[in-house]
């Protein structure tokens, strides 16, 4: 199976309704029911959180929400390399 490499951008998506949150929830389920493996870098869930965060101080979100939208995240079993994965040299690049 080839992995699909997810970013914070669009996996935040996923719990916070914005342009193309339907399409992230598509790409979820692909990745739910086996079709697709997605990858991200290491430090996704801590960006995630970040944005959560920010975007609870701007809506008045209570931190139990925060705390929920999180575990949810969580819960779609990203898979989480180290960042050097990434690096140019995995991908061939000068």
């Amino acid at each position: 199976m080839i992995p699909y490499v997810i970013d914070t951008s669009a996996l935040i998506k996923f719990v916070i309704a914005e342009e193309y949150t339907d399409l992230v929830r598509q790409i979820v389920s692909l990745h739910e029911s086996s079709e697709i493996q997605l990858i991200a870098p290491n430090f996704l869930l801590v960006e995630c959180a970040n944005v959560l965060w920010k975007n609870a101080s701007r809506t008045e979100t209570s931190i139990e929400n925060v705390v929920a939208a999180l575990n949810n995240l969580r819960g779609i079993n990203v898979r989480l390399v180290p960042r050097k994965t990434f690096s140019k040299p995995r991908f061939g690049l000068p």
